[in-house]
């Protein structure tokens, strides 16, 4: 691969990113153009951390012949499995390495990673992991790092020349990434903070002070019965659990109608249904309230059989 067709590949990931290309479409694209530049690729992995409460990070995933897919990480091993901590990208995150090659089509014995041994089966000769760094000053939160896999099938492996290109153009991917990551996480810490209405606003420039817009909507406040005596007599891990329990039933079921939380009042939520064109706010902001009676019946039944507290909401829609 000459280094005038990696210099342009390069060039058009700058353009990509400017063009606002989400990380699926770009690595698609990106796969594609290196393939016909005689990379041997089979699969490649580009993944990013994420400041968020749940999900530890996002992978892009491509592999040769299906749709390229964008998976998401989860923060705890129970959630995440036990096979990404024995990933090499779980060793590169514990130890901090910068780099992981395994030339499988040299290699008699097995590795240490089930991934790979799944690739090898896969028919997979060659794999390679980069990790790039943020600066200090760069960070938003956890997110400090893109790291990437890439992994091909030719006979033996990748060239000289074709490590040479990835590792130049993976600086300049993960400078993309880090871009779109920190607008994905700055998109929900304004919807979590503001809602996902006026987080919108924010985003899209409506922040003159005093500016002040009359919508129409349905108006919902609900609150946990039984909640003070309860935050008198569970431990703080158990009224926590509670909390989360029936404010999850609440909110999932605002969501899944189309409404949206303004904000949280001790053991009070505070949401509207917002009126738009062709939609009966009334009846969904109805059929949010049953959703979340049925929820919460469900989840009374669930802990009423490990011995735990219930409890059930007063609701009003106006």
């Amino acid at each position: 691969m000459l280094d005038k067709t990696t210099i342009g590949i390069a060039e058009w990931i700058v353009a990509e990113g400017l063009r606002g290309a989400s990380e699926v479409e770009l690595l698609d694209a990106l796969c594609e153009k290196l393939v016909e530049a005689g990379v041997p690729l089979l699969r490649v992995n580009v993944a990013e951390e994420t400041l968020h409460p749940l999900i530890f990070g996002y992978a892009a995933i491509w592999e040769r012949g299906k749709k390229t897919v964008l998976e998401t990480w989860e923060r705890t091993v129970e959630d995440a499995g036990m096979e990404y901590y024995r990933s090499p990208f779980g060793d590169m995150i514990e130890h901090g390495l910068e780099k992981i090659r395994h030339r499988i089509f040299a290699e008699s014995a097995p590795t240490e990673y089930p991934l790979v041994e799944r690739l090898k089966d896969e028919g997979a000769t060659d794999y390679l992991a980069l990790r790039s760094n943020y600066s200090t000053h760069h960070r938003s939160g956890d997110q400090s790092w893109v790291l990437s896999s890439w992994t091909a099938d030719a006979e033996h492996g990748f060239g000289d020349e074709n490590v040479k290109a990835i590792e130049t153009l993976v600086p300049v991917l993960g400078l993309n990434y880090s871009a779109v990551g920190r607008n994905r996480i700055l998109e929900g810490l304004m919807h979590t903070y503001l809602g996902r209405d006026a987080g919108n606003r924010v985003l899209k420039d409506s922040i003159t002070r005093g500016t002040v817009e009359t919508i129409r909507a349905v108006l919902w406040y609900s609150d946990l019965t039984g909640s003070t005596r309860a935050s008198e007599e569970l431990s703080g891990e158990e009224l926590l659990d509670f909390l989360n329990d029936y404010f999850e039933c609440v909110v999932d079921s605002i969501h899944e109608w189309g409404g949206e939380v303004l904000k949280f009042v001790g053991d009070s939520v505070i949401a509207i249904f917002p009126l738009e064109e062709g939609s009966d706010i009334c009846s969904l902001a109805i059929s949010a309230s049953d959703a979340a009676m049925r929820r919460i019946a469900r989840l009374n039944k669930e802990r009423e059989s490990k011995n735990q507290r219930t409890t059930d909401i007063t609701l009003a829609l106006h």
